[in-house]
């Protein structure tokens, strides 16, 4: 529903939006549900390709930053990024991804989630993040007030999954 092109095409108004979503809420609550059961109940791989998918990230985590859909989001929020090798220690980054949908739920402060192939990604990025080999997480603090989203990338912090899937707590501690 939330990616159906013709309605990305018409020319509406924010409100004509939000009434197709509060009206559509109580079947995005079902599929939810349905989500968040399959992300409980399935193996390391199955949880970790469910979150690389954005209807995954909608159901278990961006749905929670605001429950009122006619209000702007604001606030102070949590952008995170992990590197990874597919194959390599699925168990220590799907617990580490539970911890982080747990999180989402208790707080809505999830602003963004990407999880990165190092296979695929730039190598000068990897460089930047100083990837080893292990499994990384990066996140910084978004700020978003009055329609504005301030990203800041110098309050950056590291935790090393590979060594403690529960490191990936102390990078939440800042919006705790």
């Amino acid at each position: 529903m939330l990616f159906n092109k013709s309605l990305l095409e018409q020319k509406q108004d924010e409100s004509y939006f939000i009434k197709i979503l509060e009206n559509n809420q109580s079947e995005f609550d079902k599929e939810t549900e349905n989500i968040l059961e399959q992300f409980k109940n399935g193996d390391s791989a199955s949880r970790i390709s469910l979150l690389s998918l954005n209807s995954g990230k909608a159901h278990l985590l961006y749905q929670y930053q605001n429950k009122n859909l006619s209000e702007k989001l604001s606030g102070l929020f949590f952008d995170i990024t992990i590197y990874y090798n597919p194959g390599s220690e699925e168990d220590k980054l799907s617990e580490a991804l539970g911890l982080v949908v747990d999180f989402a739920q208790k707080s809505g402060k999830i602003y963004k989630l990407n999880i990165v192939d190092v296979n695929k990604a730039d190598p000068v990025e990897l460089e930047e993040v100083r990837y080893s080999g292990d499994i990384i997480a990066v996140a910084h603090p978004v700020q978003i007030s009055e329609g504005a989203v301030t990203n800041y990338q110098d309050l950056r912090g590291r935790a090393n999954i590979s060594d403690d899937p529960k490191n990936i707590l102390n990078l939440t501690g800042y919006y705790n």
